[in-house]
């Protein structure tokens, strides 16, 4: 019985959290799903990119992509799980198109950067930022 009061109260806390927050947009940002700026955060850098988990809760399967201009093709690399408060540093030689070519910045100039993930709830976080 304790067990479950406890279940219960966690689930209408986080649910609650999830729902009373106030966000506030970033200049160049895009974000969907109903989702603020705030919970994913992406910094880019001549040989990392950056991703930061702050959605309050584990994400997994999450998917960054990055856009060259001009290319059609998107390079991506994948993370099977981060922790609330995670911060993960992908190379760019991680980055990898449909036909297995790495993305090297010598060849192709980078546009912007997506990331796709679902928390373990099963809501979707996207992002979009454009290559700094």
């Amino acid at each position: 019985m304790y067990l479950f009061l406890r279940r219960t109260l966690v689930l209408s806390a986080i649910l609650a959290s999830g729902c009373s927050n106030t966000v506030t947009s970033e200049a160049g940002s895009v974000s969907t799903s109903g989702n603020g700026p705030a919970t994913i955060a992406i910094d880019t850098s001549s040989l990392f990119v950056t991703v930061v988990n702050n959605a309050g809760a584990p994400i997994e399967d999450v998917q960054v992509a990055i856009e060259a201009v001009g290319s059609p093709m998107k390079f991506t690399s994948s993370i099977s799980r981060m922790e609330n408060g995670e911060k993960r540093d992908i190379s760019l030689a991680q980055f990898r198109g449909r036909d297995g070519t790495t993305f090297s910045p010598r060849i192709y100039k980078p546009r912007q950067v997506s990331v796709v993930a679902k928390d373990i709830v099963g809501k979707t976080h996207e992002r979009t930022v454009p290559w700094r």
